[in-house]
């Protein structure tokens, strides 16, 4: 009995400490619905509607809901990154080509832009296709698009987009927390049964001496 009520306990232990350990990391993850939130754009225009007027506008709020302060907890703090995107074929134009101008101002400000890849999950054959910038939660911003050139624009839009680094990885790290949170509940489920089968061998243990 009393070997029993040790080998029970520790089986307990063993199992139920790392169980939990993995379902709360597992349950403090993402879930499906907040990547989707994610990497929706934040703002789009048709690139068709660029050449009809002057200058085209965009207003972009930089989102800072709870769910949007949970990614952040997880992610880490997003760039942002403007680009001109094809519709259903997940591939960004190149900003040259296009022949157009784009500024981003706050509060009539301008904001400090960079050229940038694509991002997540464009594909592009351009490096500096897009551009990216960097702006703190609930920031208003307003940004003017520009034709340089009196040309016809492919099919797609112009989107804003949150951008963070190895994208990929945080989602297939996110797919797999979700695949092992029932194994994580059933383990602290059956360290949490040993435990106290363990004290039940024990008292008996003591009662039959």
């Amino acid at each position: 009995m009393r070997r029993a009520a040790i080998i029970a306990g520790a089986l307990g232990l063993l199992i139920s400490c790392p169980g939990a350990i993995l379902l709360i990391s597992t349950m403090l993850g993402l879930n499906m619905e907040d990547e989707g939130t994610a990497l929706a754009p934040l703002a789009s225009v048709p690139l068709d509607s660029i050449g009809k007027q002057p200058l085209t506008e965009m207003s972009v709020v930089i989102p800072d809901t709870a769910q949007w302060k949970r990614i952040r907890r997880r992610w880490g703090e997003p760039e942002f990154i403007i680009s001109a995107v094809s519709l259903g074929h997940s591939l960004a134009f190149c900003l040259a080509d296009l022949k157009i101008e784009i500024k981003v101002f706050e509060h009539g400000n301008p904001v400090h832009t960079e050229i940038s890849g694509a991002p997540y999950p464009y594909s592009t054959n351009c490096e500096r296709s897009s551009l990216r910038f960097k702006a703190a939660p609930g920031t208003e911003l307003r940004v003017v698009i520009s034709p340089q050139a009196d040309q016809p624009e492919p099919s797609g839009q112009i989107v804003v987009l949150g951008s963070w680094p190895n994208t990929k990885d945080k989602l297939v790290g996110g797919a797999l927390d979700r695949e092992l949170r029932p194994f994580a509940e059933g383990a602290s489920i059956l360290g949490l049964i040993l435990i106290p089968v363990s004290i039940l061998f024990w008292r008996r243990r003591e009662r039959s001496q």
